[in-house]
């Protein structure tokens, strides 16, 4: 049967500070919609909690640090 042109898939290398990078700028994205929507909703309306953001930014900055870890 035929490969169909189908390669092998290659690692590509990415810098712990891509991915700080990445990373503080979604949990900053994700904190500023948190924090924005609380101001609106403060006179007892609904307010949207931005966790995929958050937590997705959290898991990039600790994906920087041990990729930082195992670099040095």
């Amino acid at each position: 049967m035929a490969q169909a042109g189908l390669r092998p898939a290659t690692e590509v290398p990415v810098s712990p500070l891509a991915d700080f990078l990445v990373g503080g700028l979604l949990l900053a994205v994700g904190l500023g919609v948190t924090v924005v929507s609380m101001e609106a909703a403060s006179n007892g309306g609904r307010y949207v909690v931005a966790t995929g953001a958050i937590g997705v930014g959290v898991g990039r900055l600790i994906r920087g640090l041990i990729r930082l870890g195992r670099a040095s």
